[in-house]
């Protein structure tokens, strides 16, 4: 155990950690995907964008799952350090924000209509947005793990 750390604290934030990492693989393997040429492959390219977001949604939904669940790393930063818990509140607001973020770019990705094919510029333009917004997420949790234990959790990240 860390000296001076709540108990069992270590092993919490390396499961932190391994959830991080996957996330942040999968927001790379959409970066890359959208980053594709588009030209002649319109067809191919939007099932792989929509692959890449079912993906990073699978991996958003269980950092979600296991970060808020009643015993989840959120409630542990809490009971650890009340003073911060406003900015929890606020990554609790943000997974509900980017849920939501993350349902609209995969219907765009779907098409809004039956047959509808999407605009890659724009489905590339809301992939990026999403990506933006989840990195000032990983940012924002990053920041509360410091402040709370003093512990960089974006190395190696």
């Amino acid at each position: 155990m860390t000296t001076g750390q709540p108990e069992g604290i270590d092993d919490a934030i390396e499961a932190v950690r391994k959830r991080r990492s996957l996330l942040r693989q999968c927001m790379e393997d959409l970066e890359a995907t959208i980053a594709a040429p588009v030209p002649g492959r319109e067809k191919k390219w939007v099932r792989e964008v929509t692959s890449s977001l079912d993906t990073l949604s699978s991996a958003f939904e269980r950092h979600v799952t296991e970060t808020e669940s009643r015993d989840g790393f959120l409630q542990q930063l809490v009971t650890d350090a009340p003073r911060l818990d406003p900015a929890v509140a606020r990554l609790r607001r943000d997974h509900l924000e980017i849920r939501l973020l993350i349902e609209d770019v995969q219907t765009r990705a779907r098409g809004a209509a039956p047959g509808e094919d999407p605009s890659p510029e724009k489905l590339r333009t809301a992939a990026l947005e999403l990506l933006g917004r989840l990195a000032r997420h990983r940012q924002r949790g990053a920041d509360l793990i410091y402040e709370a234990y003093l512990v960089d959790i974006g190395t190696g990240d």
